[in-house]
């Protein structure tokens, strides 16, 4: 095949979805459209409980040879493009996996699973709770580096705490811990932390001793309620490895019979076990930036208030809409979770901030408007869709003021260095938007 008769791999996706469509022999929830690891498509078909309407070997010999002229490279052939259950060593890995879903949810003539190393579960639903008395939860997110999301954790926790609220951080930023370190003085660190929560589970020892010395009170914590710190790692000493356990950390874990825990189930399995052992008000999740399942898992999947940081710069936003165009392509998993984002202006800076947050603002309502809006039909106001201008909607960000005062910003060990009014005038804004977020209550 000459280089301009080439097959991309975005163009085989759409070509096999479009074959899928014109073929109604082939629409049945017992098929699956299936693209591997290697970007490789083939049609799987459940003949287990659906044996009447799978097309005969002659039809699938003259549909495979169609398909795999159609994708090029992408084909695993003509003669692999069917898989069928029967002939299959593990077919619910295609037909019960929970990250199969309708191409069209409308429509429902078929589903596709797009088998990803990261990426997958930014696509899958929300876990389902299971235990009463639920914490409130607020998730940290930037989907870059360095937009100031450690320290306005840090800030966000300490005045939840003054307010009265018992506060529990859990850094989950596993690759590049902060929260932890500046809540915490060393000498105060527990002796565990995530990871080690992670390495010990595996084996069945992740057990509520191991949870009490994974989190240890700030210095920060005031109110008459604790502030409660669960770094990513524990205390530094001699005896203690970190490196080891985070190599670990995102292993599936295999419990008996049943299918191996992946990494976002055993997260929300932690958080959970934290929430019923310490009894926190509100946990927040100091969640990792970029595109990595470990964000994923706490933006769209638990249940939490989504915070979505950002600064005005072109890589930012066009990093932010190619996350946001597979929420748009897979919009009946997005339902589950669009209600809980809320954007976040960060580091705004101290001249000209009116038109910084205005070009904010714009930007961030095209972001939305583009991609999670629907529009509406009449006067229909169950649509998830808001005025540019309304105060309520995603896309109107809560501001953080950019100070040079917090580039070393340290309360443990250097309290006077930032005063109260240089708190207020940077976090005060956001501080009472999450707790209007998360309690329904300002906080001053």
């Amino acid at each position: 095949m000459s280089e301009a008769t080439r097959i991309r791999f975005d163009q085989a996706w759409e070509r096999a979805n479009t074959f899928l469509g014109r073929h109604p022999e082939l629409h049945s929830e017992g098929v699956v459209l299936v693209r591997n690891l290697y970007g490789i498509i083939r049609i799987a078909i459940d003949d287990r409980t659906e044996a009447g309407t799978v097309p005969s070997a002659e039809e699938r010999n003259f549909l495979a040879e169609q398909f795999h002229h159609q994708l090029g490279a992408w084909s695993p052939g003509a003669s692999s493009v069917f898989l069928l259950a029967s002939q299959t060593f593990a077919p619910d890995e295609f037909f019960a996996s929970p990250d199969a879903m309708w191409a069209d949810p409308l429509r429902r003539e078929y589903r596709i699973l797009d088998r990803n190393v990261i990426g997958s579960d930014w696509l899958r639903k929300p876990f389902e709770e299971t235990r009463q008395a639920r914490a409130r939860r607020v998730t940290l997110f930037g989907i870059k580096g360095g937009a100031g999301r450690s320290t306005a954790a840090a800030v966000l926790a300490w005045r939840l705490s003054q307010a009265g609220k018992r506060v529990l951080v859990v850094d989950i930023d596993l690759e590049s811990p902060g929260v932890g370190t500046t809540l915490l003085p060393a000498e105060r660190a527990p002796e565990f932390g995530v990871v080690d929560w992670f390495v010990e589970s595996a084996v069945g020892q992740a057990d509520e001793d191991l949870l009490r010395e994974m989190a240890a009170p700030s210095p920060l914590g005031s109110g008459g309620r604790e502030l409660l710190v669960v770094p990513a790692g524990g205390r530094p000493r001699a005896d203690y490895s970190y490196l080891p356990k985070l190599a670990r950390a995102y292993v599936e874990v295999a419990s008996g019979d049943a299918r191996p825990a992946e990494f976002g189930e055993r997260l929300h399995h932690l958080v959970c076990d934290l929430e019923h052992t310490f009894r926190p008000d509100v946990v927040l999740l100091d969640s990792r930036a970029g595109l990595h399942d470990i964000a994923a898992v706490t933006v769209t999947r638990m249940n939490a208030t989504g915070l979505l940081f950002a600064v005005d710069t072109a890589q930012t936003w066009q990093a932010y809409r190619a996350l946001f165009q597979a929420w748009q392509t897979h919009f009946d998993r997005a339902q589950g979770f669009r209600e809980n984002l809320k954007m976040v202006a960060s580091q705004i800076p101290e001249t000209d901030t009116d038109a910084y947050l205005e070009s904010f603002q714009q930007r961030s309502y095209r972001l939305f408007s583009d991609h999670l809006y629907m529009e509406t039909q009449g006067r229909d106001l169950s649509e998830f869709n808001f005025d540019p201008d309304d105060l309520a909607a995603p896309h109107i960000p809560l501001p953080i003021h950019w100070s040079r005062v917090f580039q070393q910003f340290d309360p443990v060990h250097r309290p006077a260095a930032v005063t109260e009014e240089q708190l207020r005038v940077a976090f005060g804004d956001f501080v009472r938007g999450v707790a209007l977020l998360a309690f329904g209550e300002a906080i001053e």
